[in-house]
């Protein structure tokens, strides 16, 4: 135990041994109440010399700042400002004196007590971590005073005038809240924490102020713990706790004052014993310097470093020409300026708090590196010793300092630490080896890779990453290039400290010395594991398809080459099938494109599966395969259709549903059919399409005719897109005629095409290729206008009222704008809308039947009639039937053309008749052309009909004359 502390300790039991004493010698003292009007003038008069005792704290540390600088004083001090404002609060909001503002209470006293012993205990507890420089530079005058003044402000504000939000100390009638008791303990466990580290400081210091600061803490601590042991306020606990605080704040007094006033006083005239006895010698050596002036002035001038006398304010007062050169100036350039015109801002503070130092005698010379600024502009970094040169009288007289120019040496440190810092922080794995390959150093990317750390690789040899899957020639490759003194890079596959397994490219580099000697080997790597396997994926991406897996247009390229390559040599034949899944439209459009996915998904897992070695499926797009199947010949390719027509018709389990599709698949065999990839896809897809356009879920061979039929279907294509350009397109009127009088009621607008090359063409081949193509948009709407128009111009001749029948195709049908495209026409020609009738094929109306419910009420609406068109050639739903908003049913010709004399037509077309009386609906056979299908039909009660019987299509002016000559005719029917 060091002398400071037996110190302590016996001052700690003087002042706080006799009261324990007491209360353990005596403890039925300890009963003792004082009467309240005593205690009140003893608890004033405790409470007036405690206050005036934390004042006396903050006066001397605050008034001694000037001369010591001491910020941790500076800081206990200010604390202690608060805490006797508190206390001198706490006194006047006591019970028994004039009100404070506000009603005095017991609780209200109370408050401010806790507030000012929290405050203190939080203050000496932090005052421990404040010894820091960077942390004392913010400890200024008015920080400090604005802090604990705010922190007054507060106490004061909550309880006087927010009390409901300040806690509950004590309630009147009980005594001491929970609260109250609690806090005191923790300002107990404070102080005791505060005790320990200034015991800590104390063992390391040996400052003798720290014993009264110590005693001081004691003190608190007892005072406190009479202060949560009382019952009355009035009791002899409450009495020793006042005496123990005042005791307690008197010693920290001592402690601050020894500290801030007497220590440094002492160090000073020590220092002035010091300088008296320096000064003879100092006299003596002046005058043998004086001896050898010359000598000085040639040394002071051929100096290798810098040399300056500085006043005590700063300036220079003489340079030698070393400096100059360091800094940049002239002589006379640097005498008309002070070192901190020239001194970096950043290092003003330290040099400034350094020369204080050696002015008050804390420091006899001291050295820093600090930077100035060159006359140029430009940062130099020098390092910089100080000493100060004193008058007889002890007063300073000059500083004498020694620059010495270590700019470039700094850069280099830089430059080294930048460097450093890359190397350790470089994401690449960077290890140093001897020459036997044994680890001496390695950076942090090298544990990230192998998860290794330098203290577990070092010495290793780098043969512990191996995964066993590097070639041994690889390595023999890379010793043979170390080896020759050369470097070396290639790719390792090593072993990461888990077991897993990455794959680096590695460069491995001899190191020599400046004489040529290979002392060691650089390596630097980079894991590339997630790069090839992102170039993996890309490459696996770019030839196969995303959703299904199946190879793409590119991979099936070169496979489709690779067969063709085999045909030829062997002479073998290979098939290229087409297959197209049936209605698959319908799921995704019923069920969403998420269910559409796994069903394709799953199809072309049975593809695969059907294949024959060899063979190769690619996904085109949406639900169309290409098949190529190489040493397939007709007979083979047969079989694997059929093979693949059975895997795809089989049900299907997606999620709760159980689907099934069917396919069409058109094969063309190599050579017969095409001899490069093009031809024989397209001659594939031309066989697919022509299984589409009959029963489906079958398979067709290309034939010539199919070629055909595909070359004149594209001219005709290309012909059409200029057909209305070039005015080829014309309108047929058919007449419709009532049963009950003959006369016509109505024409159907039929469309003809007249080219100059191909002739008339017909609707049945032209029409379908318009509705693939698209072109029927425009081409339906040119006729619905011209038809419109030719109407409007027949009524406004004289002609007598009657109706123009128009042809829907389901492309039109679908149409967005249908509605606004048939209103707009109409109002341009300035037809009404009950003269148009549209006419719909029942496969068209039932492709979609909630959506044309929809169209059809709407065109309803407008006033425009519909009727379905080929009716009993479809597949009606009669619950949609009677929900569509029809005018009439067309019945079908190939239903009336033997009508005469098949049974099953007549029981057919009886069937629609009757059918559609029921639902309120007209109906019109088409076709007629006997005298028996007519009668046949008026007997059935069929409302009207067409056909040759009465005439076949006319032109406008052939209809016109048609007109007229029926008009004062009889005609029976």
């Amino acid at each position: 135990m060091s002398r400071l502390q037996l110190r302590f300790l016996l001052l700690t039991a003087l002042l706080g041994g006799f009261p324990l004493a007491m209360h353990f010698a005596f403890p039925e003292r300890f009963g003792y109440v004082m009467e309240v009007q005593t205690y009140l003038v003893f608890h004033n008069v405790a409470e007036f010399f405690s206050v005036m005792v934390s004042l006396s704290i903050f006066g001397v540390a605050w008034y001694s700042y000037e001369q010591s600088k001491d910020r941790y004083s500076l800081f206990i001090g200010s604390i202690f400002l608060c805490v006797g404002l508190l206390d001198f609060m706490h006194t006047l909001a006591y019970t028994g004196m004039p009100d404070f503002i506000t009603p005095n209470s017991p609780l209200k006293s109370t408050q401010y007590w806790l507030a000012a012993r929290l405050y203190m205990a939080l203050a000496l507890f932090l005052s421990l971590f404040i010894q820091a420089e960077r942390v004392q530079k913010l400890l200024t005058k008015p920080i400090l005073i604005l802090v604990n003044l705010g922190v007054l402000f507060l106490v004061f504000a909550g309880v006087t005038f927010f009390p409901e939000y300040v806690p509950i100390t004590h309630i009147p009638g009980v005594g001491l809240t929970p609260f109250k008791t609690y806090s005191e303990y923790l300002v107990i466990g404070l102080l005791v924490l505060s005790f320990l580290g200034y015991w800590h400081h104390l063992a390391k210091t040996k400052d003798a102020w720290l014993v009264y600061l110590l005693a001081g803490l004691i003190l608190s601590i007892l005072s406190e713990s009479q202060f949560a042991s009382y019952q009355s306020v009035f009791d002899m606990h409450n009495i020793i706790g006042h005496i123990y605080k005042f005791a307690a704040f008197y010693m920290i007094y001592l402690g601050m004052f020894a500290h801030s006033v007497k220590q440094p006083y002492i160090g000073m005239l020590q220092v002035n014993e010091r300088l008296q006895v320096e000064m003879a010698d100092r006299m003596h050596a002046e005058a043998k310097q004086h001896e050898s002036e010359e000598a000085y002035r040639a040394t002071f001038e051929q100096a290798a470093v810098g040399i300056a006398r500085i006043a005590p304010a700063g300036r220079w007062l003489e340079v030698n020409s070393k400096l100059c050169r360091i800094l940049g100036y002239t002589e006379d350039e640097l005498l008309k300026l002070s070192f901190q015109d020239i001194t970096h801002v950043d290092d003003l503070e330290s040099n400034l708090n350094s020369l204080q130092q050696l002015l008050v005698g804390t420091l006899s010379t001291y050295s820093i590196v600090k930077r100035y600024i060159h006359k140029s502009g430009q940062v130099v970094w020098v390092n910089l010793t100080m000493s100060l040169v004193r008058n007889y009288d002890g007063s300073p007289k000059y500083f004498i300092a020694v620059v010495e120019d270590i700019n470039e040496k700094k850069q280099n440190e830089d430059q080294l630490h930048r460097l450093s810092l890359a190397v350790q922080q470089s994401s690449n794995v960077i290890i140093f080896t001897d020459l036997d390959a044994n680890i001496e150093w390695v950076n942090a990317g090298f544990t990230r890779s192998t998860g290794y750390t330098l203290e577990e690789a070092k010495g290793k040899n780098p043969r512990i990453f191996q995964s066993g899957k590097t070639p041994q020639s690889t390595y023999n490759e890379m010793w043979e290039q170390l080896s020759a003194g050369k470097e070396w890079s290639g790719i390792l596959f090593n072993r990461h400290k888990d077991g897993s397994e990455y794959v680096e490219s590695t460069l491995i580099s001899p190191v020599r010395q400046a004489d040529g000697r290979v002392t060691n080997y650089l390596a630097i790597k980079e894991n590339i594991s997630e790069k090839i396997l992102a170039e993996e994926k890309i490459q696996y991406l770019s030839h196969h398809d995303q959703l299904t897996g199946l190879p793409n247009r590119s991979l099936l390229d070169d496979r489709f080459s690779y067969a063709l390559s085999l045909a030829q040599r062997s002479g073998e034949q290979f098939a290229v099938m087409f297959v197209d899944l049936d209605h698959f439209k319908e799921v995704n459009d019923a069920l969403g494109h998420s269910i559409g996915d796994l069903m394709l998904k799953e199809i072309a897992r049975r593809i695969v599966a059907a294949l024959p070695e060899g063979g190769t499926a690619s996904r085109l797009s949406g639900d169309a395969f290409i098949l190529v199947l190489p040493g397939t010949n007709e007979h083979g390719a047969a079989n694997i259709a059929t093979k693949l027509l059975d895997e795809v018709s089989a049900p299907f389990k997606v999620e709760q549903y159980e689907l099934i599709c069917t396919a069409s698949i058109g094969i063309a065999i190599y050579p017969y059919d095409g001899k490069d990839f093009e031809t024989l896809s397209k001659n594939a897809d031309a066989a697919m399409g022509r299984v589409k356009q009959g029963s489906r879920n079958s398979y067709i061979f290309f034939t010539a005719a199919m070629q055909a039929n595909a070359t004149r279907n594209l001219q005709l294509s290309n012909a059409l897109r200029h057909a209305l350009v070039r005015n080829e397109l014309q309108l047929h009127y058919q007449p419709q005629v009532a049963m009950y009088d003959g006369h016509v009621i109505g024409a159907e607008a039929l469309l003809r095409w007249q080219h100059p090359e191909f002739g008339m063409v017909s609707p049945a081949e032209f029409i379908p290729i318009a509705e693939s193509s698209g072109q029927i948009i425009q081409i339906g709407e040119w006729v619905l206008r011209t038809a419109a128009s030719q109407l409007k111009n027949w009524l406004d001749s004289g002609l007598p009222p009657m109706v123009i029948a128009v042809n829907l195709s389901a492309v039109q049908f679908h149409q967005a704008n249908l509605l606004e495209m048939v209103t707009q026409v109409l109002d341009e020609v300035q037809l009404p809308h009950q003269y148009l009738e549209l006419e719909l094929t029942e496969a068209a109306a039932m492709d979609d039947p909630q959506a044309a419910v929809a169209i059809m009420d709407k065109l309803h609406t407008l006033g425009v009639r519909m009727s379905i068109d080929d009716f009993g050639t479809g597949y009606s739903s009669l619950s949609y039937l009677k929900r569509f908003q029809v005018y009439k049913l067309k019945i079908d010709q190939s239903f009336v053309h033997d009508i005469s004399n098949d049974s099953d037509d007549k029981a057919i077309v009886t069937a629609i008749i009757n059918m559609a009386s029921s639902l309120g609906m007209q109906t019109i056979a088409e076709g007629v052309e006997t005298a028996d299908q007519l009668a046949f039909l008026r007997l059935q009660g069929c409302n009207e009909v067409q056909g040759y019987y009465f005439s076949k299509p006319l032109t406008a002016e052939q209809f016109v004359a048609y007109i007229r000559n029926r008009e004062y005719a009889e005609v029976k029917v």
